[in-house]
């Protein structure tokens, strides 16, 4: 059997569901450790493995700024490492898979195969009104895992390591005439963050879980500051009292938490 690793950053938890989605497959057949990446990861531990899966959310048709800082602090290891590459998307992930593919590749991690998979939008929690496609996986899965699954077999028993990145989409660069209201209007939202003292049972599940540590204990309730904050929403949608919010719309909206993302794993 393989000693597989697979590592993943995750929002609101689309990413880390599509991550033990495709460790169920791959158990029966490989040693497979799922991590979800941190800042104090052992680098040095990577070569270890035979082959390792690294996904990651796409924001703005970008890396997460996380993942790609994960990556940018990697060593360039001596000997090439065999990598699963994917990303998950609302509507589409413009280049960023091919942007951190690129990147891996930078640092000897070689991206045999890659794979998008759209779903739930958990931005959707910004809008007045949201369709039914927000709240679901693209069709087809399933068969989506167990074509990925296959890929990974099959690049483990292959000698042979083919570098496969993605090609780039022409039209991407036109995001770029939406980018700026955009950003615009997620700094906005981004800075409004807070929790809702009547709701907040100071439980620290927010200080927990940000890997970006944009939160911190307080005496009654956590502190938020925003200078790192991606706005990945995952303190918005875990919270178990809803008392992280934005605006006061949003207060009692659907939460894509672990109770939300456990109805795809049981399919």
């Amino acid at each position: 059997m393989s000693n597989i690793l697979s590592l993943f950053h995750t929002g609101s938890g689309s990413t880390k569901t599509v991550a033990t989605l495709l460790e169920t497959k791959l158990k029966e057949f490989h040693n497979i450790e799922m991590q979800r990446v941190h800042q104090d990861f052992d680098y040095k531990k990577l070569p270890d493995y035979d082959f390792i899966l690294i996904g990651f959310p796409t924001y703005f048709w970008t890396p997460s700024k996380f993942i790609t800082e994960f990556v940018e602090k990697m060593p360039v290891y001596e000997h090439p490492v065999k990598a699963f590459v994917y990303t998950t998307c609302g509507i589409y992930n413009g280049n960023s898979l091919r942007i951190l593919v690129k990147k891996l590749f930078n640092k000897n991690i070689i991206a045999v195969a890659h794979e998008t998979i759209k779903g739930p939008a958990s931005d959707y929690i910004l809008f007045p009104v949201s369709a039914s496609l927000m709240f679901e996986y693209e069709n087809g899965l399933s068969e989506k895992i167990d074509r990925s699954a296959r890929k990974i077999n099959e690049q483990i028993s292959n000698d042979k390591i083919s570098y496969n990145v993605p090609a780039f989409k022409l039209y991407v660069p036109l995001n770029n005439l939406l980018k700026w209201p955009g950003k615009k209007w997620f700094y906005y939202y981004r800075d409004r963050l807070h929790n809702l003292e009547d709701r907040c049972t100071n439980c620290n599940l927010c200080v927990n879980n940000c890997r970006n540590n944009c939160w911190s204990e307080g005496e009654n309730h956590p502190y938020y500051k925003s200078e790192n904050c991606e706005f990945c929403l995952g303190c918005v949608h875990n919270c178990p009292e809803k008392a992280v919010i934005f605006s006061e719309g949003m207060t009692n909206k659907t939460r894509f938490n672990k109770k939300f993302y456990s109805k795809f794993l049981k399919k």
